[in-house]
């Protein structure tokens, strides 16, 4: 979910290859899963990024995601308590969800895919985060958002492992500002 983390993998640079800070109060990572029927929506309050991005030369682009696990939460107390156990994020013992993008593909000058590995708990896959981005100035805003399967990645073992309450499917949605590092 995370992710996409969490990808942030936005932004222009010059060949100097100069990086991205975050700009964590306008950045947010979402998500949505069904639960009950219901929509349930939640947040990871605190991650950041490692940001290289050149969309004029996107071999030597990269970017890192961190999550920080224990910031989740969705505004229900009880859900929030939860979500940090093992049969769920197992924070204890993967306190960080980690999205490594190293490869990139251009749709058209501003539409892009991040290509990477989403480490989550103690399992990786390759996704693909299709995102947008703009660039003011020295002012990228990147969204992206991407459909997870949680049982790929072992977040809802045991009883909670079906979908008949849980949803199988989170949508991630990631909104990205970053400024170009000086």
């Amino acid at each position: 979910m995370l992710i996409a983390m969490l990808l942030l993998a936005s932004l222009d640079r010059s060949s100097a290859a100069p990086g991205w800070t975050l700009e964590p109060a306008a950045s947010k990572l979402t998500f949505e899963v069904t639960q009950a029927g219901g929509e349930v929506k939640g947040e990871f309050r605190r991650f950041d990024a490692d940001i290289v991005f050149d969309r004029n030369d996107l071999p030597a682009s990269k970017v890192r995601v961190v999550v920080d696990i224990l910031s989740v939460t969705t505004g229900a107390a009880d859900r929030d308590q939860e979500l940090p156990k093992p049969d769920w994020f197992d924070a204890a013992r993967f306190p960080k969800a980690v999205f490594d993008a190293d490869r990139f593909e251009a749709v058209d000058d501003r539409h892009f895919v991040a290509k990477g590995t989403l480490a989550l708990r103690d399992l990786k896959q390759v996704i693909s985060l299709p995102f947008t981005l703009d660039l003011q100035d020295d002012t990228a805003v990147m969204d992206g958002r991407l459909e997870l399967d949680r049982n790929a990645f072992g977040v809802g073992q045991g009883a909670w492992a079906a979908s008949d309450i849980v949803g199988r499917k989170v949508a991630v949605i990631i909104h990205l500002q970053a400024r170009r590092k000086t």
